[in-house]
């Protein structure tokens, strides 16, 4: 082979490995390009969560006996942590349910139908976590033979007869349901849970808890 061929051949060598070069190198600046005007969508969501008496997912109970008497001081902390990209306007409903009262449903994201007997509301802005004390006690109790009823509570100082009508048996398995309410433009009023990526979700806590009656001192 002369050398005038073998120059040729190498012209023709490296005019391959350029235009290979060249296209790996347009279709990284493409896939980068696409990632960066097509970003992948942020998830959207709310955090709602319940801490015990020292911010902590412990100690819900006064010396950690869920059979709470009347004028027993439990402190809760609620949490709500909002990543929706933009200002929520919330609100935080309490209601009182027992063993039987059917709670929120998570498949069909309806809420509990027991009436609220506090509703707490809030404006929350982008990316902020909202923590509020929830310090409740009994205050009054109802029996009836022997279903056991809570007449009265008090809570954050403030005493609440309203939305109390739950009973139960023995005074067993009472529970407090924490249910998230988002303020919808489109309807003007609050609905239970929100929309995200096309779906429907819906976020709610609760503690169970017994009510016991002090013991007789002799």
């Amino acid at each position: 082979m002369s050398s005038d061929d073998d120059k040729r051949l190498r012209v023709r060598h490296d005019i391959a490995l350029f235009f290979s070069i060249l296209v790996v190198t347009s279709m990284v600046v493409a896939s980068v390009s696409w990632v960066y005007l097509n970003p992948r969508p942020v998830e959207q969501f709310f955090a709602l969560g319940l801490l015990g008496e020292n911010m902590m997912a412990e100690h819900y109970y006064p010396g950690d006996d869920p059979r709470i008497k009347p004028g027993d001081l439990v402190k809760w902390h609620v949490t709500l942590y909002n990543h929706m990209e933009g200002v929520q306007f919330v609100s935080v409903r309490a209601k009182l349910l027992n063993q039987t009262t059917p709670p929120p449903d998570d498949l069909n994201h309806t809420a509990s139908s027991v009436s609220s007997f506090r509703e707490i509301e809030h404006v929350l802005v982008e990316n902020e976590t909202w923590v509020f004390p929830f310090y409740w006690s009994i205050a009054n109790v109802s029996w009836s033979a022997d279903s056991a009823g809570i007449a009265a509570l008090n809570l954050n100082n403030v005493t609440i007869t309203r939305g109390l009508n739950t009973t139960a048996q023995g005074g067993y398995n009472f529970r407090i349901v924490l249910e998230l309410w988002v303020y919808d433009n489109e309807t003007t009023g609050f609905q239970f849970g929100w929309r995200s990526g096309g779906e429907t979700r819906s976020a709610w806590n609760q503690i169970w808890f017994n009510l016991t009656l002090p013991t007789a001192s002799t």
